[in-house]
């Protein structure tokens, strides 16, 4: 089974990812990180120059992005430890390279939370 781009964005129950293959899923986990970042990145550096160029406009609208940055760094890092806790008990490579996936999106964001933070100074 082919993953297109309108199976990526659509939700999935439980069933139909118990059915994917481990490469699919990794596959889709890839898919899925890869097409966040390429969404909130972009508006996440946005919002750093906006924060600089409004004054206490500015500055509101980078807090809101500040916090949604470090709440998305959150996430992905509590999805590591959950990925990681799985591949102790299932250890395989797929499972690692998802935990990999996750772990470079959490550092991602962790990143544009520091650039932000930054800019907040």
């Amino acid at each position: 089974m082919a993953l297109s781009s309108t199976d990526i964005d659509r939700d999935w129950s439980r069933q139909e990812l118990e059915g994917l293959s481990p490469g699919q899923l990794t596959w889709l986990t890839w898919r899925k990180h890869y097409r966040n970042a390429a969404f909130f990145g972009p508006a996440l550096i946005l919002i750093y120059f906006v924060s600089q160029l409004l004054g206490a406009v500015g500055v509101a609208i980078g807090w809101a992005g500040l916090l949604f940055a470090a709440v998305l760094a959150v996430y992905h890092a509590v999805g590591v430890f959950v990925l990681l806790l799985v591949l102790v008990r299932q250890p395989n490579l797929w499972k690692l390279t998802q935990s990999g996936i996750v772990a470079a999106s959490a550092v991602f964001y962790g990143a544009l939370a520091i650039v932000l933070w930054s800019g907040l100074r």
